[in-house]
């Protein structure tokens, strides 16, 4: 085991003291064969006693027994040689030296190509490239923590390296690019963490490790930004976002389909309350993350500091903040996983990798500014116009709230009762927007019904 493998229970401390004792006495049997024997055969021992002595956490005895570096061999004996070093080196006590990741990058070089000239199976690479992962978590190297289980993901399955797969159908159809590396990164990457994956990838100067990792296929540079960019506004630095956003090419929005299906409405104009009648009119030319949300905030600064319409303004800052949530038409501005459940939030690799995408974030499921923007509305507003729009927004929210919290199957046998009631309408029913949801909205009709 490696020793940043940390054992909490007593139950299963007990038993590995138990097993380490038992390990000594194999260590003297077979330490007993290899004095006896000479040639291949000794050399076989040697091998088994550097695994067993791997296993005692006892590297430097392994490192003496196995063949040096610059002597060359080939066959089962090198490739077993090669996997009882990547061990030792994977090991807390060795992997924390830069020069023996390096090392190490050289060795999972090799061990990848005997693995592609059929001298090795696959798996026992991708338990390596696992093996590696985890060793990168353990020193918070996350960037190489998730290109190193990309690297795995790639030989788990014969077909994948046979194939010559590598995740390329995501680079060659016009849907979207979310590989494994940026599935993996926008699961699990702070905003800090992605720049460091960046920096690592546009390295000039890079080590043996990382010109190993760096061996495969990777996200463009501006995917690498788009990521970024949703990562900031997830973590509400929305100016960061902004500027992210801001530097890549306009010819990047356009290049993938669901892009424009995902950012292609009106951010403010809410479908529910606003349906769209001409699909033709749905598409906007250009679905620029880094216009929408520039909009977003030149819509919000107008809320907080212009001088008459401030209220109106208001209004629309918390539609544009109802579609960037998961019941928008601008969801994808900061989510990939169009889901009411913690979507791409399981494990992955080995527990302990961070999750930092959760869906049911403050904005996507919560939908915390856009209720707060409306509640403010209706309370300090002397416009009944907008007052009975922004009460219609809050009940739907309500109920859309409700159903993904409970699912369809609770709901029909708890139906929704509606936040407001017949009374809190009445001075609104002569409004222009009230006859216009009572005509045209059925959730709005449905929601009067039921009130009380």
């Amino acid at each position: 085991m490696a020793s940043w493998d940390s054992i909490t229970d007593t139950y299963t401390y007990v038993n590995y003291m138990k097993d380490r004792n038992y390990l000594q006495k194999v260590i003297a049997f077979v330490n007993a064969m290899h004095n006896k024997s000479a040639g291949e055969t000794a050399q076989y021992y040697a091998l088994m006693l550097a695994h067993l002595y791997t296993m005692a956490e006892n590297t430097s005895a392994a490192l003496q027994l196995l063949p040096q570096a610059e002597k060359e061999s080939s066959g089962l004996y090198a490739n077993q040689a090669i996997i009882e070093e990547l061990m030792i080196l994977s090991s807390q006590s060795h992997f924390s030296n830069i020069a023996n990741r390096n090392r190490a990058g050289l060795l999972m070089d090799k061990m990848e190509k005997s693995v592609r000239d059929g001298k090795m199976e696959s798996h026992t690479f991708y338990s390596m490239c696992k093996r590696f992962s985890k060793a990168f978590m353990a020193i918070n190297d996350l960037p190489r923590c998730i290109l190193m289980l990309d690297k795995a993901t790639n030989y788990q399955w014969d077909y994948n390296w046979q194939n010559g797969n590598y995740d390329s159908w995501a680079y060659n159809n016009g849907y979207y690019f979310y590989t494994d590396i940026i599935s993996h990164l926008n699961h699990s990457a702070s905003s800090k963490d992605m720049i460091d994956y960046i920096s690592l990838t546009e390295n000039k100067n890079k080590g043996a490790m990382d010109l190993f990792l760096m061996a495969q296929p990777l996200p463009e540079p501006d995917q690498c930004y788009e990521v970024l960019g949703s990562i900031y506004f997830r973590e509400g630095k929305m100016q960061d976002a902004l500027d992210v956003w801001n530097r890549i090419p306009q010819r990047f929005w356009t290049r993938y389909e669901s892009l424009n299906n995902y950012l292609s409405g009106n951010v403010f104009r809410p479908i529910p309350i606003y349906p769209v009648r001409n699909m033709k009119m749905r598409l906007r030319s250009t679905p620029d993350k880094g216009e929408i949300l520039g909009k977003m905030l030149q819509m919000q600064d107008s809320a907080f500091n212009a001088s008459s319409d401030r209220y109106r303004y208001m209004l629309k800052s918390a539609h544009s903040w109802f579609n960037v949530s998961y019941y928008g038409n601008t969801w994808a501005l900061s989510h990939y996983s169009y889901s009411s459940y913690i979507c791409r939030t399981e494990p992955y690799g080995f527990a302990g990798i961070p999750v930092r995408v959760d869906n049911d974030s403050a904005e996507y499921l919560r939908l915390t500014t856009a209720k707060k923007l409306y509640q403010t509305v209706v309370d300090e507003s002397d416009d009944p116009e907008l007052q009975c729009e922004a009460m219609a927004m809050l009940q739907i929210i309500a109920y859309k709230q409700y159903c993904s919290t409970h699912g369809w199957s609770y709901v029909e046998k708890n139906p929704f009762q509606p936040i407001y009631s017949k009374s809190d309408w009445s001075n609104l029913k002569t409004t222009k927007m009230f006859k216009r949801l009572h005509s045209r909205c059925s959730y709005f009709r449905d929601f009067l019904k039921k009130a009380k």
